[in-house]
């Protein structure tokens, strides 16, 4: 309601000042009519006030079409970075451990593996047939109670920072991160209410895992998506994404002599 309020009167104050500026236009204009009553001076009163009425429209046409539309790429831009920054720091601190474990306990994860696994080279066209991989991918998760367990540290340590980043303003026009946040938030939730993984019954660990494969579609789209502005932004980074391949129980983050060209 209040931001409502604010629009409400941001608008009011546009048209109160543009009733009095054509109000003020007009005095003045009809001030001249008057003091100057020659009929050539009339003449060419209406041939410099439609020059300058042209004017006024190529005028508003180069602020409201051109620069409007540059400045809001701009802020468009300036946005996406501090989003990427953003999930940036959620994949450093939680999302690849957290896709790591999923992948651990997918019995099916072979069938993305390959084809969902960076390398340098890749190209858009790569990275929309991993996506549309992920997107496919029928997981088969099958958690053990050490894997329970090992996961219900990690979120619940994490806890915290997920719940901030719920709160983050520049997250509020990304609903597929949110939803993301959301499906691990509440996965968290459902692990921290059980005591005893080694106690639960087959139907219970069957709900936890049709929660564990909510994230893990998003999660593994998302981390598609940040290596992507990674390997056009930031080379070095990517390069380090890639030899830290959460689908790649076997990856080596040491550059080997076969791999040297890696930056």
């Amino acid at each position: 309601m209040k931001l409502f309020n604010d629009k409400a009167s941001r608008l009011n104050w546009k048209i109160v000042l543009a009733v009095v500026l054509a109000i003020l236009a007009g005095a003045l204009y009809y001030a001249r009519w008057v003091l100057y009553k020659s009929s050539t001076f009339h003449s060419e009163m209406t041939r410099f006030f439609i020059g300058d009425l042209a004017f006024l429209f190529l005028q508003v046409l180069f602020v409201t079409v051109f620069l409007e539309t540059y400045l809001k790429w701009r802020e468009k831009q300036a946005m996406r970075q501090k989003l990427n920054m953003i999930i940036g720091a959620f994949f450093s601190e939680t999302g690849f451990e957290l896709l790591r474990e999923i992948v651990f306990i997918d019995r099916a994860a072979d069938e993305i593996q390959e084809i969902a696994s960076p390398q340098l080279s890749w190209t858009e066209k790569d990275f929309n047939r991993a996506r549309s991989s992920f997107s496919n991918h029928q997981p088969n998760i099958q958690p053990s109670p050490e894997a329970l367990e090992s996961m219900s540290f990690l979120l619940t340590e994490k806890k915290d920072s997920i719940l901030s980043l719920l709160t983050n303003q520049a997250l509020l026009d990304h609903e597929t991160f949110t939803d993301l946040l959301w499906s691990i938030s509440h996965l968290a939730d459902e692990l921290a209410a059980r005591k005893d993984f080694s106690q639960l019954p087959t139907s219970d660990i069957k709900h936890l895992g049709i929660d564990m494969a909510r994230a893990y579609e998003i999660l593994g789209i998302e981390w598609l998506n940040y290596l992507e502005h990674l390997q056009k932004q930031y080379p070095y980074l990517y390069s380090l994404a890639v030899r830290n391949n959460p689908l790649n129980p076997y990856c080596v983050v040491e550059i080997k002599e076969a791999n040297s060209t890696a930056q």
